[in-house]
């Protein structure tokens, strides 16, 4: 019987050991039993399968640490999560008006821990609370849903032409380009089908690299109750995490070979997108079969908008000559030129945006300053997926 080599019993030994720390911080967090079992086989590290449990909680909810300890209190009497998230995110509801330091009082009251010194200085509250980790866990996962909330709420833009793929570590990876399949054959009666297989094309090669920033919260902000700044500050980092997207994407449009293929000229929007849907409907694959890709995005620059807009906007014509045949979305994006537009099919997203999870925010503090330090961390790359399925139109004078 053949045994297992220590290299091998070693690596059986660390999965074991992941998978059942997967599946206790899971049931702490109430994560469905599918969705733990998917974490477990997935080849994302523990930490961040922790990033994806705390982004999969809702805002009001604690850190993992403190899930089986405390117990959050309604909005009306001061639950500290909610104080935190609504003055982060600068809402003007019922828990946002809490002053900080009776959140916290009301949140120390439900767990069973009193002040000693009941009636103390409010300051003397908060700045025991800054000390603990239980604070700071709160805090921490507050902030990581506003810096989410900006990046999910920044426009698409040219990042609408990318197909997303999740990537487990800064390895590079091989992303292929299949061919058409062909056309079926007949089978003759008695006779056997004829054989196929998907050819290979272009590789792109797929690489995450690292982004981030450092932004300091003061000590006087949070005595002063005056997290809305900090928060907004997040918000445009989260926003700021998508726009970073978005240039090393624009980036890569400027890196596809155009050529007469998937490239023309036109007197303005419309005539673009005529001129467009014809390149795109008469791209072959690789043994020349027609591919028939559809017009599906338009994506201008801001001095086309107007007229984009105006082109697709939805009426009752008079004449069957100002129908608008071709239904495109439009997205337009700040990094083009105003001379060049572009129509993709974007069931064949023509790039690719690799991220090793979304935008995180970690902590820590600063002893010497009484401060509190926030990483903000975004690692993603970029790469050309199919050069066929988009066309690039440049603007002319008429």
């Amino acid at each position: 019987m053949a045994t297992a080599t220590a290299p091998d019993l070693t690596l059986r030994l660390e999965r074991a050991e992941r998978a059942e720390r997967i599946y206790k911080m899971c049931g702490e967090a109430r994560v469905p039993a599918g969705a733990a079992q998917q974490f477990v086989d997935s080849d994302l590290s523990y930490s961040q399968v922790v990033n994806e449990v705390l982004r999969s909680q809702q805002p009001v909810a604690p850190s993992l640490e403190q899930l089986s300890h405390y117990r959050q209190a309604p909005a009306s009497s001061g639950g500290l999560a909610d104080v935190l998230t609504a003055k982060l995110q600068g809402s003007k509801d019922a828990a946002g008006q809490i002053p900080l330091s009776r959140a916290i009082e009301s949140w120390n009251q439900q767990r069973g821990i009193f002040d000693p010194s009941p009636g103390g200085s409010p300051i003397r509250v908060i700045e025991r609370a800054w000390s603990t980790s239980d604070f700071s866990s709160l805090l921490l996962s507050s902030a990581e849903r506003t810096l989410q909330n900006g990046y999910e709420s920044a426009p698409q833009g040219v990042r609408a032409l990318a197909r997303v793929r999740q990537l487990s570590d800064f390895r590079a990876v091989q992303e292929l380009r299949v061919s058409q399949f062909g056309d079926l054959a007949e089978k003759l009666e008695g006779g056997e089908y004829t054989g196929g297989t998907l050819e290979d094309e272009d590789a792109a090669t797929l690489q995450a690299g690292e982004f981030g920033r450092l932004v300091t919260l003061t000590r006087r902000a949070v005595i002063n109750d005056d997290l809305d700044a900090f928060g907004r500050l997040l918000a445009e980092m989260g926003k700021a995490a998508a726009r970073s997207e978005a240039v090393a994407l624009a980036a890569q449009l400027g890196n596809i070979s155009w050529g007469p293929g998937n490239s023309t000229t036109a007197t303005g929007v419309f005539p673009a997108i005529e001129a467009a849907t014809l390149k795109l409907r008469r791209q072959v694959d690789a043994n020349g079969i027609p591919v028939s890709f559809e017009p599906r995005l338009l994506l201008v620059a801001p001095e086309q908008e107007a007229q984009a807009k105006q082109m697709l906007g939805e009426y009752a014509p008079a004449k069957y000559s100002d129908v608008m045949p071709f239904s495109v979305a439009l997205e337009v994006d700040a990094q083009l030129t105003g001379g060049v537009c572009y129509v993709a099919d974007t069931n064949y997203q023509p790039l690719l945006l690799g991220t090793i999870g979304s935008p995180v925010v970690t902590q820590e503090e600063d002893f010497d300053s009484g401060n509190r330090k926030f990483r903000i961390q975004h690692d993603f790359g970029t790469a050309i997926s199919d050069e066929r399925s988009i066309c690039q139109v440049t603007i002319s004078a008429e």
